[in-house]
């Protein structure tokens, strides 16, 4: 059995975006990154997220890092976005997809592989439709999906 979806609307932050076109293409401002980037179908949706920790979930954008490097297993990946707490111990690991993308086992392998390097206790997965936040129970060897993500201040305390 699939587990719940749990329903954000992300579309509800989309005012909150900064979208320019130059030279043809379309471009999205990351407020964490402070840059323009390419915007495509996963970035929207990336940064949609990102307005939705920041404004619904109480994330402080500087503690979010977004699109960096991570070495796992020598190999060299890039996660969609990470949060940490003030001793920049990571707590959260979000993976994005486009819409177009289905959130299968292939995802959910790649954001458990991600968090070899990370470690965290709470993944979200999202295509901007479909959005999942679970738990790692180490003990028990298994995800714990939750029906809420769950808010900075929650993260922090435990």
């Amino acid at each position: 059995m699939a587990p719940a979806d749990i329903h954000i609307d992300l579309l509800k932050w989309t005012h909150l975006l900064r979208i320019r076109t130059d030279s043809g293409q379309r471009f999205i401002f990351d407020p964490v990154r402070k840059k323009w980037i390419r915007l495509t179908s996963e970035e929207f949706v990336r940064q949609l997220l990102i307005q939705y920790l920041t404004t619904e979930r109480g994330f402080p954008q500087t503690r979010i890092s977004v699109e960096r490097e991570v070495a796992i297993e020598g190999i060299s990946r890039r996660y969609d976005i990470a949060v940490f707490d003030r001793n920049l111990i990571p707590l959260l690991l979000v993976e994005c997809k486009s819409p177009a993308t289905h959130l299968d086992q292939a995802v959910f392998d790649q954001i458990l592989h991600y968090n070899m390097a990370l470690d965290v206790r709470f993944l979200i997965l999202s295509n901007g439709t479909k959005n999942y936040c679970c738990s790692i129970d180490r003990k028990a060897r298994q995800l714990v999906f939750h029906p809420e993500v769950p808010t900075f201040r929650d993260l922090e305390t435990g």
